[in-house]
């Protein structure tokens, strides 16, 4: 599904609401995929990896959440939270923070 999202953390802190809400957000589809290995299947809030695709391209719009929860949902948005790997010192090393996506669903794309 397409969504326009923004990220709430930066480097795992908690980002001032003014700096959300004035951000651009990044549009994409969005990927949340179950069945993750070592858990069994129709196990109840089993993680979940969420990510972001790029439309139209297999590449990630930003890092995606592994492992992820969606922990609201009101109305078209969506609240996504889970711990992001970051590459650091180009891309030898990751740095893994908590974070959360706050998305709108795209009702029709422009």
């Amino acid at each position: 599904m397409l969504v326009d999202v923004v990220e709430l953390r930066q480097r795992g802190v908690k980002r001032p609401r003014a700096q959300v809400l004035a951000e651009k957000p990044v549009r994409a589809e969005l990927s949340l995929q179950a069945g993750r290995p070592g858990w069994h299947a129709g196990q109840r809030n089993a993680p979940l990896l969420a990510g972001l695709l790029v439309p139209g391209e297999t590449n990630w719009a930003m890092e995606p959440l592994d492992p992820a929860r969606v922990t609201a949902i009101k109305g078209a948005s969506l609240l996504i939270v889970g711990m992001q790997e970051i590459p650091i010192y180009g891309g030898r090393q990751v740095e893994v923070h908590r974070q959360a996506w706050w998305c709108r669903i795209v009702r029709t794309p422009t």
